[in-house]
């Protein structure tokens, strides 16, 4: 299996397994992390965290104190709630 290259905002980098998720990478930077994650970021773009890693690049989970995990949190709660 072939790897890619994950750049966090602080500019480490982490080679992991292609597919991995962000739950997982999540998981082993911290538990509480991932408890308060709620998507991530791969190069702009929002994604779930199920959401197998295909690319290398800038990549960040995000929180309630994002602004794109608030986006996230309140689109899911609409969704909840229709």
């Amino acid at each position: 299996m072939s790897q890619i290259t994950i750049k966090f905002p602080d500019h480490s980098e982490k080679l992991v397994e292609e597919n991995t998720t962000p739950l997982e990478i999540a998981k082993d930077i911290s538990t509480s992390l991932a408890k308060r994650a709620l998507a991530a970021q791969i190069n702009g773009r929002v994604i779930s965290l199920n959401e197998p890693l295909k690319e290398s690049g800038d990549f960040k989970i995000l929180t309630f104190h994002d602004e794109e995990g608030k986006d996230v949190f309140w689109h899911s709660s609409a969704h909840l709630m229709a």
